[in-house]
């Protein structure tokens, strides 16, 4: 998970990171529990995404 945000720039690392916060204390769980991760993940993929289709 990690090695995804290395290919990020410091502005999407810090919508990811918001955006998975606010996720998690609206589904009452743990950034560092699976359902955390997980967001992390899809966070960080759609990120990646749409990064690659605006160029």
């Amino acid at each position: 998970m990690l090695i995804s945000l290395i290919s990020l720039t410091d502005d999407q690392i810090e919508t990811v990171t918001a955006a998975v916060r606010e996720w998690c204390a609206l589904n009452h769980c743990a950034i560092d529990s699976e359902k955390g991760q997980r967001a992390i993940t899809a966070s960080v993929d759609l990120v990646q995404i749409n990064s690659s289709g605006a160029s």
